[in-house]
């Protein structure tokens, strides 16, 4: 449903006087009249032809500036379909009061059969013309329907036929200017019928979308229209309702020579034009009254509506009519009762419209409505010196009931409120309310993670003087951790090296659920060898780290199977498996053993001779980064190879081993692995001598 937010009263009549004597324009035909909006001043007005096929390109006549609402056109020739057309201009808006409003493009369109016509433009006659088939065979006729369409929608049936048959001519009749006092307070007739319509197309307020200007609202109504056939039910209640706020925020009567009678808009079905007004239900807002300035509220009752027959099978609507600038506010719109609450800057005089509408629910073939209007006036607080208070606990925790203190007075005037204080809260919704009579607030239990943690609500109290009081309190929840976390499983082994250093982080884990308020939340870790590791939470992320003081040792222990564990203050979580795998590096040096005995070699032993066994009794379990090397003279002679595990002491390439040179090598050995040197020890390794010289005999001398 789009609604009118912003109060625009627009009342628009253009009436056109054509005279003319003969078709040959001797006499100096014209056509006369005004524009009328608060006399809309430089308006350009215009006619053109309509032609068989719709088109309106030949003007009649020239056209003309309206001075302060007046126009005088000459030259009209022409009888049959015209199309009438009034844009620019500006005037005073009679509601705002803001001037140079400028007036958007309105139209009409009549058949004429004679030089001389009386013709209005209004939105009324704009909207019938926006759903004519210009280029209908039977453009009269066409003509006619259309403008009888749009008198019936909107009300327009004539005030001297009490059958509601016959609707009113939107085209000949001339709307009065319903600003005008005199217009006021004369009897109802068709003219001032006509401009009560006008003035409720434009007085229209609802709660969401601003229709605030003649070029907004006119498109709205004509495409309910053209849509429908006939205006709806949402567009009858907000412009029926547009009309009684008009009526009564300009205390407009409505009346005969007999005395005041009901308005035959507001009490109709405009769509249906009911027959039987017997059938109509009867709203009833109250009577007029007054509201305290600066935010007081007053309550409005519509329960004493009733339905044709008696009954309270009724739904309702409220609609405030404010000023622009205020924020004065209806507590509901839909109930039988409501709450007004006026502007905290209305000064003194301000005047609310308020709006009932009522549906009759039983009826089935159409839904039958009523509404009725009361004026209410901000009137100046009487002065009341005194204070009241009220003590909220300091510490207020979530998912808990509280029942506040009854408030207490202060003051000069303490003992001097007339009646009984009477008690309202604002807001007036969950999860507050208070005792009327009492004033202690209930505040029902309160989630803290469903987001609204502070609150501010003001309790005001009234005696039977209208002497008004106000405190406001704010009250602020306290988070208590009442949500049991969730740990998730990971998703795989987290692996560590032995010698990582204290605080490497092995990976993460992931808390799915858990209370908002976590400063309580910690993880911890159980099962053999859980001390080498701890959880820390580094700014959300929970990172599994190398504890400080830590004894990781591939040769030890190869991998941990822990437990993990989340809690929050007193709430403890689920388990999952940690596992956490340890890979090897090298870290231990490797020890050679002393040889119990030296070694022996023969002099001719071949390249890889094995002379004999060195033994590592202490070593990585990564070998392959071991060697031994040999140092002292001679070691060139000899080398240590790893066969298959076993340490040999082997001749080496290149070696000149001679017993009669050296017939034995002191050597040291040492075994070498990524982690360091290991010890030395001592190798002695004998040459045995070998027959390897072949005898060589003196010659003797004689």
């Amino acid at each position: 449903m789009e609604r009118f937010k912003k109060i625009i009263i627009i009342f628009l009549s253009i009436a056109f006087m054509f005279t003319g004597a003969c078709s040959d324009g001797d006499s100096g035909d014209t056509i006369s009249g005004d524009v009328v909006a608060a006399m809309v001043n430089k308006a350009t007005v215009k006619a053109y032809k309509i032609n068989p096929d719709g088109s309106t390109n030949d003007q009649i006549g020239g056209e003309n500036i309206s001075t302060n609402g007046s126009y005088s056109i000459s030259n009209l020739d022409y009888t049959g379909a015209v199309l009438l057309e009034a844009s620019g201009g500006t005037y005073t808006d009679e509601a705002t009061g803001n001037e140079n409003t400028a007036l958007t493009t309105l139209t009409a369109i009549a058949y004429i059969d004679s030089l001389t016509a009386i013709i209005s433009i209004t939105p009324l006659t704009h909207i019938a013309a926006q759903l004519m088939d210009r280029a209908a065979a039977d453009i009269k006729t066409e003509i006619k329907n259309k403008n009888e369409l749009v008198a019936e929608q909107f009300g327009l049936m004539q005030t001297s036929d009490n059958t509601n048959t016959n609707p009113i001519d939107i085209i000949s009749v001339q709307p009065d200017d319903i600003t005008d006092e005199t217009v006021k307070n004369k009897p109802l007739d068709d003219k001032k019928l006509y401009a009560l319509a006008l003035a409720g197309i434009s007085q229209n307020q609802e709660n969401e979308v601003a229709v605030n200007t003649l070029e907004k609202i006119i498109p709205v109504l004509m495409n309910d229209l053209k849509n429908n056939s006939e205006l709806s039910e949402t567009y009858q209640k907000s412009f029926s309702a547009g009309v009684s706020g008009y009526i009564t925020d300009k205390q407009i009567e409505i009346k005969n020579d007999s005395g005041s009678i009901p308005n035959p808009i507001i009490n109709k079905i405009i769509k249906n034009n009911v027959a039987n007004p017997g059938n109509l239900p009867t709203a009833n807002a109250g009577e007029d009254t007054t509201i305290i300035e600066k935010g007081r509220s007053i309550n409005l009752d519509g329960s004493a509506s009733r339905t044709y027959n008696n009954t309270t099978s009724l739904s309702y609507e409220w609609i405030l009519i404010k000023p622009n600038d205020s924020n004065a506010q209806l507590s509901s719109d839909n109930t039988s009762a409501t709450k007004l609450t006026s502007g905290t800057n209305d000064p003194v005089g301000t005047r609310y419209v308020v709006t009932l509408k009522v549906i009759d629910t039983n009826q089935t073939d159409d839904e039958y409505f009523h509404v009725a209007s009361i004026a209410i006036e901000v009137k100046k607080a009487p002065d009341f010196d005194c204070t009241m208070d009220v003590t909220i606990p300091t510490t207020i925790n979530e998912n808990t009931q509280y029942n506040f203190d009854a408030p207490t007075f202060s003051g000069p005037d303490k003992d001097n409120k007339i009646g009984n204080w009477t008690y309202t809260i604002t807001p007036d919704a969950a999860p507050f309310s208070v005792d009327s009579s009492t004033g202690v607030i209930t505040m029902t239990p309160i989630d803290y993670e469903a987001g609204t943690t502070t609150y501010t609500v003001t309790l005001t109290a009234t005696d039977d003087a209208a002497h008004v009081i106000d405190k406001t309190l704010t009250i602020t929840i306290t988070n208590l951790v009442d949500e049991t976390p969730v740990l998730d499983e990971p998703g795989a082994d987290f692996t560590v090296s032995e010698d990582a250093a204290v605080g490497f982080v092995l990976g993460s884990l992931t808390i799915s659920t858990n209370d908002e308020n976590t400063s309580d939340t910690a993880i911890t870790l159980t099962g053999t060898g859980n001390g080498n590791f701890e959880v820390i939470n580094d700014s959300g992320t929970w990172n599994i780290k190398v504890k400080a003081g830590a004894t990781l040792d591939f040769e030890t222990t190869q991998s941990y199977n822990l437990k993990a564990e989340v809690s929050n203050d007193t709430l403890t979580s689920n388990q999952v498996d940690v596992v956490i795998d340890v890979t090897n590096v090298v870290d231990t040096t490797p020890t050679l053993t002393q040889p119990s005995s030296a070694y022996t070699v023969l002099e001719n032993a071949a390249t890889g001779a094995i002379v004999g066994e060195l033994v590592i009794s202490d070593n990585d379990d990564i070998a392959s980064n071991t060697s031994i090397a040999l140092t002292g003279s001679g070691n060139e002679n000899f080398e240590v190879i790893n066969d298959s595990g076993t340490w040999n002491l082997k001749v080496k390439a290149g070696a000149s081993l001679d017993f009669e040179t050296t017939e034995s090598y002191a050597l040291k050995a040492q075994a070498n692995n990524t982690a360091g040197t290991g010890n030395e020890v001592d190798v002695t390794i004998n040459v045995t001598n070998v027959v390897d010289t072949t005898p060589t005999l003196t010659q003797p001398s004689s």
